[in-house]
């Protein structure tokens, strides 16, 4: 997986399983492995959220503290610290959905 290299304010989706989270790049390790990042605002902007029509604004919190921690893979994909196969973060675009089906 390609991604645009990390850089502090950068936006960014964590996602896990069928929904996605937007965040903001807090911090990054000198070598670039690992990325601390702060959930950001998101609110509906039309449709809905239980039904997954919802359309959403995604806008950092100034000074949000870094509360998820991303380790970057073999692959160069960057997985939330201490899971395996989920959390993953892709960074450049913030989105945010919630998966209607749970």
């Amino acid at each position: 997986m390609t991604q645009p290299a990390p850089e502090i304010g950068m936006g960014g989706t964590y996602g896990i399983c069928g929904d996605a989270y937007p965040v903001t790049v807090r911090r990054i390790s000198k070598s670039g492995h690992m990325i601390w990042a702060a959930h950001d605002d998101a609110r509906v902007v039309k449709g809905s959220a239980h039904d997954g029509s919802a359309e959403w604004e995604c806008t950092p919190v100034p000074n949000a503290a870094a509360t998820v921690v991303f380790t970057r893979r073999k692959d160069g994909s960057y997985k939330m610290r201490g899971c395996t196969s989920y959390g993953t973060l892709y960074l450049g675009v913030r989105r945010r959905r919630e998966d209607p089906h749970r």
